[in-house]
Order: C-alpha cells, then sequence, then structure tokens
C-alpha cells in the first residue's frame, strides 16, 4: 500500500495463501470446470423431476376412476351456485334434481332431462353429476 506496493501478511512469505498460490489461468481453468459440473448436475436434477412427475401422474390414474352413467339413470346435477362458484346463503341446495340422462357425449358431457316436464337442460359437465339413490 505504500509506495505502490500490495500488502501481504507476514505468515504468506513462508506459506502462500490460496489467493497467492492461484493464477489466473488456474482460477479460469477452475471455473470452466465448475460450470460443467454444475451442468451436468442440473441434466441429472432435471431427469429426476421427469421421473417423479411420471411416477405421480401413474399413481393418480391409477386411482382416479372415470364416473360410469348409463342412459336413462337417475342422476342429481349441482345447483348453478357451486358450478359458477358463487357464494349463496347458508342453507341454499347444492343439488338440483332428480334428472334423467338422455344422452351421453365421449367428450365428458351429458345431456339431462327433467323428469316432469321432459324439458332438456344444456350439457353439463360429468363432474357436477352424482347418482341419485331412491
Amino acid at each position: 500500500m505504500v509506495y505502490g506496493a500490495k500488502a501481504i501478511w507476514p505468515v504468506e512469505l513462508f506459506v502462500p495463501s490460496a489467493k497467492m498460490a492461484l493464477s489466473s489461468d488456474d482460477a479460469e481453468s477452475t471455473r470452466e470446470f465448475d460450470l460443467e459440473v454444475l451442468e451436468d448436475r442440473r441434466d441429472q436434477v432435471q431427469q429426476g423431476v421427469l421421473s417423479y412427475q411420471k411416477k405421480l401422474a401413474q399413481a393418480y390414474n391409477r386411482l382416479i376412476r372415470p364416473p360410469s352413467f348409463q342412459v336413462r339413470e337417475l342422476v342429481l346435477k349441482a345447483a348453478d351456485h357451486i358450478m359458477k362458484g358463487l357464494h349463496v346463503a347458508k342453507f341454499t341446495p347444492n343439488w338440483e334434481g332428480p334428472y334423467r340422462i338422455a344422452d351421453i357425449k365421449p367428450s365428458g358431457y351429458c345431456v339431462l332431462q327433467e323428469i316432469d316436464t321432459g324439458k332438456l337442460s344444456p350439457p353439463t359437465n360429468l363432474k357436477f353429476i352424482k347418482k341419485y339413490y331412491t
């Protein structure tokens, strides 16, 4: 520091520190090696994540059973406020019906028919329908 010279601890004269031992070429090659190792590790982690997601999807699909409804079966339909996610009074019924299934579409929708009037309702997703037990 004085007269333009670098400050060096007296101990470093006998035992060189890491700062003094590394040259700029060594530091650069070490940095490149670290980046390569980091990239390899990142690829390994990505493969692990994909494997985990695949196993998780398989476990979920094993537990899920698609709803099995038949045409002319009696069902209850979720109330409109349930399907739209609206908040209503506490004692408002959550299910409407019973309805009769008029048609089932392969895309997961069905057309319901009112039992009393025979009027057809717009297509309803199967997740908003449950069986009606008499």
